[in-house]
Protein backbone atom coordinates (compact mmCIF):
# COMPACT_ATOMS: atom_id res chain seq x y z
CA UNK A 1 0.00 0.00 0.00
CA UNK A 2 2.95 2.44 0.61
CA UNK A 3 4.37 1.46 -2.20
CA UNK A 4 1.63 1.83 -4.69
CA UNK A 5 -0.97 3.58 -3.15
CA UNK A 6 -2.54 4.17 -6.08
CA UNK A 7 -3.31 0.38 -6.27
CA UNK A 8 -5.97 1.16 -3.74
CA UNK A 9 -9.47 2.10 -3.43
CA UNK A 10 -7.99 4.38 -0.29
CA UNK A 11 -11.01 6.67 -0.75
CA UNK A 12 -13.10 3.28 -0.16
CA UNK A 13 -10.79 2.85 2.50
CA UNK A 14 -10.99 5.85 4.38
CA UNK A 15 -14.67 6.03 4.24
CA UNK A 16 -15.44 2.12 5.37
CA UNK A 17 -13.11 1.42 8.00
CA UNK A 18 -12.66 4.92 9.16
CA UNK A 19 -16.14 5.41 10.08
CA UNK A 20 -16.86 1.74 11.05
CA UNK A 21 -14.33 3.13 14.04
CA UNK A 22 -15.76 6.11 14.44
CA UNK A 23 -19.32 4.46 15.16
CA UNK A 24 -18.21 1.07 17.35
CA UNK A 25 -16.06 -0.95 15.53
CA UNK A 26 -13.90 -2.56 17.89
CA UNK A 27 -10.54 -5.17 17.64
CA UNK A 28 -11.18 -8.39 19.17
CA UNK A 29 -8.59 -9.52 21.53
CA UNK A 30 -6.60 -11.57 19.21
CA UNK A 31 -5.93 -8.40 17.42
CA UNK A 32 -7.07 -9.43 13.83
CA UNK A 33 -10.47 -9.41 13.40
CA UNK A 34 -12.97 -6.51 13.71
CA UNK A 35 -16.39 -6.39 15.59
CA UNK A 36 -19.06 -4.19 14.20
CA UNK A 37 -22.19 -4.11 15.57
CA UNK A 38 -24.68 -5.25 12.61
CA UNK A 39 -27.04 -2.57 12.68
CA UNK A 40 -23.93 -0.12 11.54
CA UNK A 41 -23.11 -2.59 9.01
CA UNK A 42 -26.11 -2.78 7.24
CA UNK A 43 -26.84 1.34 7.62
CA UNK A 44 -23.57 1.26 6.07
CA UNK A 45 -24.63 -1.24 3.21
CA UNK A 46 -28.05 0.58 2.70
CA UNK A 47 -25.85 4.56 2.86
CA UNK A 48 -23.02 3.11 0.45
CA UNK A 49 -24.44 0.08 -1.25
CA UNK A 50 -22.98 -2.81 -1.41
CA UNK A 51 -19.35 -2.87 -0.61
CA UNK A 52 -18.83 -6.69 -0.57
CA UNK A 53 -16.66 -7.27 -3.55
CA UNK A 54 -14.21 -4.23 -2.50
CA UNK A 55 -14.02 -6.41 0.84
CA UNK A 56 -13.59 -9.48 -1.32
CA UNK A 57 -11.12 -7.98 -3.59
CA UNK A 58 -8.57 -7.36 -0.75
CA UNK A 59 -9.54 -10.16 1.29
CA UNK A 60 -11.38 -8.89 3.78
CA UNK A 61 -14.15 -12.06 5.06
CA UNK A 62 -17.02 -11.39 7.23
CA UNK A 63 -19.50 -13.98 9.32
CA UNK A 64 -21.91 -12.76 11.57
CA UNK A 65 -22.31 -13.73 15.62
CA UNK A 66 -24.53 -12.63 18.28
CA UNK A 67 -25.51 -9.86 16.26
CA UNK A 68 -21.72 -8.73 15.48
CA UNK A 69 -20.44 -8.92 12.16
CA UNK A 70 -16.99 -10.23 11.90
CA UNK A 71 -14.42 -8.48 9.82
CA UNK A 72 -10.74 -10.58 9.07
CA UNK A 73 -8.32 -11.13 6.35
CA UNK A 74 -6.61 -14.34 5.83
CA UNK A 75 -4.64 -12.70 2.94
CA UNK A 76 -3.29 -9.66 5.19
CA UNK A 77 -3.98 -10.88 8.46
CA UNK A 78 -1.93 -8.05 10.08
CA UNK A 79 -4.08 -5.48 7.94
CA UNK A 80 -6.73 -4.66 10.72
CA UNK A 81 -4.90 -4.80 13.42
CA UNK A 82 -2.30 -2.14 12.28
CA UNK A 83 -4.62 -0.09 10.05
CA UNK A 84 -6.84 0.58 13.67
CA UNK A 85 -3.66 1.52 14.96
CA UNK A 86 -2.34 3.37 11.93
CA UNK A 87 -5.72 5.41 11.97
CA UNK A 88 -4.86 6.33 15.87
CA UNK A 89 -1.48 8.04 14.87
CA UNK A 90 -2.67 9.20 11.74
CA UNK A 91 -5.25 11.30 13.51
CA UNK A 92 -2.37 12.61 16.21
CA UNK A 93 -0.32 13.68 12.87
CA UNK A 94 -2.40 14.94 10.60
CA UNK A 95 -1.68 12.71 7.55
CA UNK A 96 -4.80 11.19 7.36
CA UNK A 97 -4.88 8.10 5.75
CA UNK A 98 -6.09 8.29 2.59
CA UNK A 99 -1.61 8.63 1.32
CA UNK A 100 -1.46 4.77 2.73
CA UNK A 101 1.77 6.35 4.03
CA UNK A 102 2.40 4.25 7.38
CA UNK A 103 5.51 5.96 7.98
CA UNK A 104 3.42 7.55 10.23
CA UNK A 105 4.43 5.55 12.93
CA UNK A 106 8.33 6.72 12.49
CA UNK A 107 8.33 9.88 15.41
CA UNK A 108 9.28 13.25 13.77
CA UNK A 109 9.13 12.30 10.64
CA UNK A 110 10.11 15.04 8.34
CA UNK A 111 8.13 14.82 5.28
CA UNK A 112 8.91 16.08 1.66
CA UNK A 113 6.83 16.95 -1.63
CA UNK A 114 8.00 13.58 -3.12
CA UNK A 115 6.11 12.06 -0.15
CA UNK A 116 2.96 13.82 -1.22
CA UNK A 117 3.93 13.34 -5.20
CA UNK A 118 3.46 9.91 -4.77
CA UNK A 119 -0.06 9.40 -4.03
CA UNK A 120 -1.00 11.59 -7.16
CA UNK A 121 -1.36 10.48 -10.41
CA UNK A 122 1.11 10.80 -13.29
CA UNK A 123 -0.54 13.77 -14.94
CA UNK A 124 -0.86 15.28 -11.62
CA UNK A 125 2.46 14.77 -10.75
CA UNK A 126 3.90 17.27 -13.20
CA UNK A 127 1.58 19.77 -12.78
CA UNK A 128 1.76 20.10 -8.78
CA UNK A 129 5.87 19.74 -9.28
CA UNK A 130 5.56 22.47 -12.20
CA UNK A 131 3.50 24.75 -9.67
CA UNK A 132 5.65 23.62 -6.77
CA UNK A 133 8.76 25.49 -8.74
CA UNK A 134 7.02 28.27 -10.34
CA UNK A 135 5.81 29.08 -6.45
CA UNK A 136 9.09 28.57 -4.85
CA UNK A 137 11.18 30.36 -7.50
CA UNK A 138 8.92 33.65 -6.60
CA UNK A 139 10.41 33.18 -3.10
CA UNK A 140 7.52 31.42 -1.05
CA UNK A 141 8.66 28.36 1.38
CA UNK A 142 6.85 25.19 1.40
CA UNK A 143 5.48 24.03 4.59
CA UNK A 144 4.69 20.47 5.04
CA UNK A 145 3.50 20.50 9.10
CA UNK A 146 0.09 19.36 7.81
CA UNK A 147 1.03 16.11 5.43
CA UNK A 148 -1.07 15.00 2.75
CA UNK A 149 -4.25 17.24 3.97
CA UNK A 150 -2.33 20.65 3.04
CA UNK A 151 0.96 21.11 1.39
CA UNK A 152 0.95 24.98 1.95
CA UNK A 153 3.38 27.66 0.38
CA UNK A 154 3.83 30.92 2.43
CA UNK A 155 5.21 33.89 1.17
CA UNK A 156 5.78 36.75 3.79
CA UNK A 157 3.90 34.57 6.38
CA UNK A 158 0.64 35.07 4.18
CA UNK A 159 -0.43 31.73 2.22
CA UNK A 160 0.46 31.67 -1.52
CA UNK A 161 -0.99 28.51 -3.09
CA UNK A 162 -1.44 25.44 -0.92
CA UNK A 163 -2.35 21.53 -2.53
CA UNK A 164 -4.36 19.16 -0.69
CA UNK A 165 -5.35 15.65 -1.60
CA UNK A 166 -5.59 16.09 -5.58
CA UNK A 167 -7.10 19.66 -5.41
CA UNK A 168 -4.75 23.26 -6.10
CA UNK A 169 -5.82 26.20 -4.22
CA UNK A 170 -4.74 29.69 -4.65
CA UNK A 171 -6.03 31.89 -1.84
CA UNK A 172 -6.42 36.02 -1.93
CA UNK A 173 -6.80 36.01 1.58
CA UNK A 174 -4.74 34.27 4.86
CA UNK A 175 -7.38 31.16 5.06
CA UNK A 176 -5.59 30.87 8.87
CA UNK A 177 -5.96 33.13 11.76
CA UNK A 178 -2.98 35.52 11.80
CA UNK A 179 -1.84 38.56 12.87
CA UNK A 180 -1.95 39.61 9.44
CA UNK A 181 -5.27 38.22 8.52
CA UNK A 182 -7.95 41.15 6.98
CA UNK A 183 -11.40 41.00 5.78
CA UNK A 184 -11.77 38.51 3.23
CA UNK A 185 -13.77 41.43 0.76
CA UNK A 186 -11.12 43.80 1.49
CA UNK A 187 -8.70 41.18 0.67
CA UNK A 188 -10.64 40.59 -2.45
CA UNK A 189 -10.58 44.19 -3.73
CA UNK A 190 -7.01 43.87 -3.52
CA UNK A 191 -6.87 41.15 -5.41
CA UNK A 192 -8.57 42.36 -8.00
CA UNK A 193 -6.96 45.81 -7.99
CA UNK A 194 -4.07 43.80 -9.14
CA UNK A 195 -5.94 42.02 -11.72
CA UNK A 196 -7.57 45.42 -13.28
CA UNK A 197 -3.90 46.06 -14.23
CA UNK A 198 -3.14 43.30 -15.81
CA UNK A 199 -3.09 43.09 -20.03
CA UNK A 200 -5.21 39.49 -19.71
CA UNK A 201 -7.22 40.89 -17.20
CA UNK A 202 -10.35 39.83 -19.59
CA UNK A 203 -8.81 36.03 -19.56
CA UNK A 204 -8.23 36.16 -15.78
CA UNK A 205 -11.90 37.82 -14.56
CA UNK A 206 -13.21 34.44 -16.88
CA UNK A 207 -11.26 31.88 -15.02
CA UNK A 208 -12.01 33.32 -11.72
CA UNK A 209 -15.35 33.39 -12.36
CA UNK A 210 -15.11 29.70 -12.98
CA UNK A 211 -13.14 28.75 -9.98
CA UNK A 212 -13.69 30.86 -6.86
CA UNK A 213 -15.08 28.81 -4.23
CA UNK A 214 -18.64 29.68 -4.10
CA UNK A 215 -20.73 29.87 -0.33
CA UNK A 216 -22.78 26.87 -0.96
CA UNK A 217 -22.20 24.96 2.77
CA UNK A 218 -23.65 27.39 5.75
CA UNK A 219 -25.62 30.01 3.32
CA UNK A 220 -23.33 32.64 4.56
CA UNK A 221 -24.65 32.49 8.02
CA UNK A 222 -21.86 32.12 10.90
CA UNK A 223 -22.28 29.45 13.49
CA UNK A 224 -23.42 29.92 16.52
CA UNK A 225 -26.87 31.79 17.75
CA UNK A 226 -25.14 34.77 18.31
CA UNK A 227 -24.17 35.64 15.34
CA UNK A 228 -26.97 34.14 13.21
CA UNK A 229 -28.23 37.11 11.67
CA UNK A 230 -24.61 38.15 10.49
CA UNK A 231 -23.66 37.53 6.61
CA UNK A 232 -20.06 35.60 6.30
CA UNK A 233 -20.07 35.42 2.93
CA UNK A 234 -20.29 38.49 0.41
CA UNK A 235 -21.02 39.13 -3.48
CA UNK A 236 -18.92 40.04 -6.03
CA UNK A 237 -19.62 41.30 -9.82
CA UNK A 238 -17.52 40.06 -12.66
CA UNK A 239 -18.05 42.96 -15.20
CA UNK A 240 -22.17 42.85 -13.99
CA UNK A 241 -22.18 39.01 -13.46
CA UNK A 242 -22.39 38.63 -9.71
CA UNK A 243 -21.69 35.70 -7.41
CA UNK A 244 -21.67 34.64 -3.62
CA UNK A 245 -18.09 33.91 -2.58
CA UNK A 246 -17.27 31.75 0.48
CA UNK A 247 -15.60 34.28 2.83
CA UNK A 248 -14.72 31.35 5.21
CA UNK A 249 -12.89 29.82 2.28
CA UNK A 250 -11.01 32.43 0.06
CA UNK A 251 -9.76 30.42 -2.34
CA UNK A 252 -9.62 29.82 -6.24
CA UNK A 253 -9.67 26.35 -6.59
CA UNK A 254 -11.85 23.67 -9.22
CA UNK A 255 -11.86 21.22 -5.91
CA UNK A 256 -15.85 22.40 -4.26
CA UNK A 257 -18.00 22.46 -7.68
CA UNK A 258 -18.98 19.62 -8.48
CA UNK A 259 -20.47 20.57 -11.75
CA UNK A 260 -17.14 21.47 -13.07
CA UNK A 261 -14.26 18.84 -14.08
CA UNK A 262 -11.78 18.20 -10.78
CA UNK A 263 -9.06 17.10 -13.57
CA UNK A 264 -6.25 20.07 -14.14
CA UNK A 265 -5.05 20.82 -17.99
CA UNK A 266 -2.29 22.51 -19.35
CA UNK A 267 -4.66 25.65 -19.43
CA UNK A 268 -5.13 25.84 -15.93
CA UNK A 269 -1.44 25.65 -14.96
CA UNK A 270 -0.81 28.43 -17.24
CA UNK A 271 -3.68 30.77 -15.20
CA UNK A 272 -3.17 28.80 -11.69
CA UNK A 273 0.60 30.61 -12.32
CA UNK A 274 -1.49 33.96 -13.07
CA UNK A 275 -3.22 33.72 -10.17
CA UNK A 276 -0.24 32.73 -8.27
CA UNK A 277 1.65 35.85 -9.28
CA UNK A 278 -1.78 38.42 -8.29
CA UNK A 279 -1.67 36.82 -5.30
CA UNK A 280 2.47 37.93 -4.63
CA UNK A 281 1.64 41.38 -6.13
CA UNK A 282 -1.32 41.45 -3.78
CA UNK A 283 0.59 40.89 -0.29
CA UNK A 284 3.51 43.04 -1.42
CA UNK A 285 0.63 45.71 -1.63
CA UNK A 286 -1.19 44.70 1.64
CA UNK A 287 0.16 47.43 4.83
Amino acid sequence: MYNAPEKYPSQNFDILFGRFLNFGALVDESGFNWVIPGDVYKKYIKHFGDFTPILIKFGFKTSESGGNIILNNEKYPLFLKYYYRFCEVASKCGTGVLSCDFSAFIKKRKFTLDDFLRTQSDKNKVYFKELHEYATGKGAKLKTDNPYRRYRYIYKKQHIVFFEMSAICVNYNEPYYSSRKIDSRVSFDIFMAEVDKQPDRDELIKYLYNTIHLCDSCRGRKAGPKNSDERCNFWIDFDGIKCMAAACCPDITKRYNPQKSQGYTDYDIKMLKRMIDIRFAQIDNIK
